[in-house]
């Protein structure tokens, strides 16, 4: 029974990581780290799906 208990918690914080629930908390675990200040969820989450969608600009 733990055995099963400690698959499913696997399974479930790999889902969690792969769909980006984490991303939020590695963002502020790295930012603090670093000594700077994180930015709001919101902040983070527009800020985020800006550079996500946004295409680079190119010169040619």
């Amino acid at each position: 029974m733990a055995q099963t208990r400690k698959v499913l918690r696997g399974i479930i914080e790999y889902l969690r990581d792969l769909f980006g629930e984490t991303a939020y908390a590695r963002y502020c675990d790295y930012v603090l780290k670093h000594g700077g200040r994180p930015l709001t969820p919101q902040e983070f989450y527009l800020w985020r799906d800006r550079h996500k969608y946004t295409p680079p600009a190119r010169c040619c």
